[in-house]
């Protein structure tokens, strides 16, 4: 029987009991675009779907050809694997056609530990690869299918929950338009819009590098098309939208001022742009319940520190911190470099740098360092945030700066957010001092200073 099987074909001794005992085979798939051939036994199969037991589970020694053109070999082997061992071998890109094959044939049993096997695995780095697998079977297809319906939901929960951790990987900038437009359509999406913007033109940028284009505001939004009006431009602060148009690659002048008056007028033009706010970033946490505001003669430089411990595992998503502010227009700019170590070991979990315009001053204002990565944080160790703000071009003469600082901050608070867990934070004056500006004096305690806000989600 093999040597009429053609060139290539799968030879699947290894993994086939009944062939121990030399029993024929009596089944082919010929799988994929190259048609790979699968021996197999139609008994093996029929124990483990229902469809290959209604339709060929009465006795026929004729040999039985099945073409499955939707799937790849590698995935068709996954489900001979697993028929024939009953252990799923599975691997993360191919779990839409497996799923699909599972469905198709109504593998009761495989089906369930592929949905298992997503929910226990499923996380900020793989739910962007599983969504783009679905960009190869039509919509109707997956619309048959409950159990493929529910993957994809899954993934974009999971896409929803981490936000920017899972939108600034190489999948991300691999996706279809479609399958983007999904993406920045949802309400449920934690994430700024601003860093939005900034993976939605990464995105852009590597489409017009695929089709040989150049990188300009035209090019940008003709590949950008109607996804371009999926951005909630509205939800910016006024520095992000002057950043967003110097850049010169997404709004055009007139849009500009379109959107530029919808922030700073009473009456609120109309525009093409959704202004329904996304989810929040996560579960926040108000360090302090009151602020002062002073004016100091600032130096160069400021250094800030606390520690921290929690009674849960958390998801650390972002810190907030106040923005000081400058009597004149524009005095200068500074340069923020926000830092978390372990304090037990010593060793730097993340580092984040941002810098900025000091301008007029303005109410208290929050500048929030949302990390780019998966920070998990856990139960009862220490932690240690570090600020770190230098200044920089200040005018001759002006060092005067409007300075926000928490106040009436307590030493343990506790949150219960909705449906989760209670957590306990517990803040502490550091052991160990970090940072380049370690040797500078700590103007952050328990009760004030800096680190006004936390934003977390639970693991």
């Amino acid at each position: 029987m093999e040597n009429e099987m053609g060139d290539e074909s799968v030879n699947i001794q290894g993994l086939c009991i009944a062939s121990i005992r030399r029993e024929p085979f009596d089944i082919v798939f010929k799988v994929g675009s190259q048609k790979t051939r699968f021996l197999c036994h139609k008994t093996m199969f029929c124990e483990n779907s229902r469809v290959f037991f209604r339709l060929y589970g009465t006795l026929n020694e004729e040999p039985i050809v099945i073409n499955i053109e939707d799937v790849s070999k590698e995935a068709f082997l996954i489900i001979v694997r697993y028929v024939y061992q009953r252990e799923l071998f599975m691997r993360f890109e191919y779990i839409v056609e497996v799923l699909l094959l599972a469905s198709r044939y109504q593998m009761m049993k495989l089906k369930s530990e592929v949905l298992f096997y997503v929910n226990q695995r499923i996380n900020d780095r793989n739910a962007v690869s599983i969504l783009s697998q679905f960009e190869h079977f039509n919509e109707r297809l997956i619309k048959g299918h409950h159990s493929l319906q529910k993957v994809k939901q899954i993934a974009l929960n999971t896409i929803d929950k981490f936000g920017i951790c899972s939108l600034l990987g190489f999948q991300f900038s691999m996706l279809r338009k479609d399958t983007i437009a999904l993406i920045l359509e949802r309400d449920t999406l934690r994430i700024k819009e601003f860093t939005l913007i900034q993976c939605a033109i990464a995105w852009a940028k590597d489409e017009c590098g695929r089709r040989n284009l150049e990188q300009n505001l035209e090019n940008i939004r003709m590949v950008l098309g109607s996804v371009f009006y999926l951005i909630r431009f509205p939800l910016l602060t006024i520095e992000d939208l002057f950043a967003v148009y110097s850049s010169g690659l997404l709004i055009k002048e007139d849009e500009f001022n379109l959107l530029l008056n919808y922030l700073i007028e009473t009456q609120k033009p109309t525009l093409p742009f959704n202004t329904l706010s996304r989810a929040e970033l996560g579960y926040k946490l108000n360090r302090f319940k009151n602020q002062k505001v002073s004016t100091e003669k600032h130096k160069p430089r400021e250094f800030h520190q606390i520690d921290i411990k929690v009674t849960q595992n958390i998801r650390l998503v972002a810190i907030g911190v106040y923005m000081p502010k400058g009597y004149q227009e524009i005095c200068g700019s500074l340069a923020m470099f926000l830092e978390l170590y372990n304090s037990r070991t010593q060793q730097r979990i993340a580092q984040m740098s941002r810098r900025m315009i000091c301008g007029p001053p303005l109410n208290a204002q929050i500048f929030q360092f949302v990390f780019t990565s998966c920070i998990f944080l856990q139960p009862n160790h220490r932690y240690s945030i570090v600020l770190c703000i230098r200044y920089f071009n200040l005018r001759r003469n002006i060092r005067d700066f409007i300075v926000i600082e928490g106040t009436s901050g307590k030493p343990t608070i506790t949150q219960k957010p909705k449906h989760e867990q209670k957590v306990v934070w517990t803040f502490k004056m550091p052991k160990v001092t970090f940072g380049p500006l370690a040797r500078e004096r700590n103007k952050s305690n328990i009760f004030s200073g800096q680190f006004p806000e936390i934003i977390y989600d639970l693991k």
